[in-house]
């Protein structure tokens, strides 16, 4: 089976909702590890490295995207709406990127 192409998200702004005082903060994917997960190709583990743009404060987030199954989404890439189940190797390895790019100096 063959996959479309998975673009990269690196210079996107996302935000996120704070669920206690409903702020909204936005941020920008200052880089990003994107892995096919080994033992499930229609799988892409994503760790991204986000700079808030209120107060310039570095954080990670950890998720994955799934090819979509619903008519609207069928054959498009989705991100994850739950916990990331990732093997062991998978993490190390995107671990061991985000080290050799200095992420976590």
């Amino acid at each position: 089976m063959e996959y479309p192409k998975f673009e990269s998200n690196k210079g996107k702004i996302g935000s996120r909702k704070d669920p206690v005082t409903k702020e909204k903060r936005y941020f920008t994917i200052e880089d990003e590890i994107q892995k096919t997960q080994s033992n499930a190709k229609h799988k892409k583990i994503v760790l991204q490295k986000l700079k808030f743009n209120d107060n310039k404060e570095i954080q990670l987030r950890l998720g994955y995207y799934i090819l979509g199954k619903l008519p609207r989404m069928q054959g498009k890439w989705t991100w994850g709406q739950y916990a990331a189940f990732i093997p062991i190797r998978d993490f190390k390895s995107i671990y061991k990127e985000a080290t050799e790019r200095g992420w976590f100096k």
